[in-house]
């Protein structure tokens, strides 16, 4: 065999060496996505603003306005009842805006501000549904977007949903931001599931509409097993 065959056989088998590692870590590596116990079968974001009345007599209207988000995340379980512990892990937040985000369940009165759990896990309370499976919901609220807003004399009627930022004249730009964090499920035999999160909220249109519900593609949540 001549060298210029000989170093091209080489070559050749080398490169398939390299292929067939590339191959075998992406079959690897997509085994481990979405696979497990749990799948994300149903993703819900609800946006509106709360009121706070700050009025000093019933002659003036004067709110605190606030802009609320709840995340339902519906998940199916081979078996809800072997899971030991949910958090959320790694809360991101951007925005272009000053923003004043806190992270709640009001159903179990708990309430983080934002800069104190960028950097920590965050426990979630979970609630278990008839057919097994169980829901993550939580809410992410901006609180005062707009302070001491007193509502113009010829306003005669307000709603106390999102419509009041348009009579404050509050662009609807200046309410978005952006939130990344990693939902985590650990089960009683030390696996743990994750599952990385990425949303834009809220709905710019509560600001004509009041409110808005959203079903998400839940196709975009899949959760990684870390052994």
């Amino acid at each position: 065999m001549s060298k210029s065959k000989f170093f091209t056989a080489v070559i050749t088998i080398v490169i398939s060496v390299v292929i067939l590692v590339v191959i075998v870590n992406i079959i690897f590596s997509n085994s481990k996505i979405n696979q497990g116990n749990f799948r994300v079968s149903d993703t819900l974001l609800t946006s509106t603003v709360s009121l706070e009345d700050k009025s000093e007599d019933t002659s003036k209207w004067k709110f605190d306005i606030s802009q609320d988000n709840k995340i339902s995340m519906l998940i199916q379980s081979n078996n809800a009842s072997n899971i030991k512990e949910v958090y959320l892990e790694n809360f991101k937040i951007s925005s272009k805006n000053d923003v004043h985000i806190y992270v709640e369940q009001d159903k179990y009165d708990v309430s983080y501000k934002y800069k104190d759990i960028k950097n920590k896990k965050v426990n979630i309370y979970t609630e278990e549904t008839e057919d097994g499976n169980f829901l993550v919901e939580f809410d992410i609220r901006n609180e005062d977007v707009v302070s001491n807003y007193s509502v113009p004399e010829e306003v005669k009627e307000i709603r106390h949903d999102g419509t009041i930022l348009t009579i404050a004249k509050v662009p609807a730009s200046s309410i978005k931001f952006d939130v990344k964090y990693n939902l985590v499920i650990v089960e009683d035999k030390g696996q743990i599931n994750t599952c990385k999160i990425e949303l834009q909220m809220p709905d710019t249109k509560i600001t004509t509409e009041g409110f808005s519900v959203e079903r998400l593609d839940s196709s975009k949540f899949n959760f990684k097993v870390d052994y």
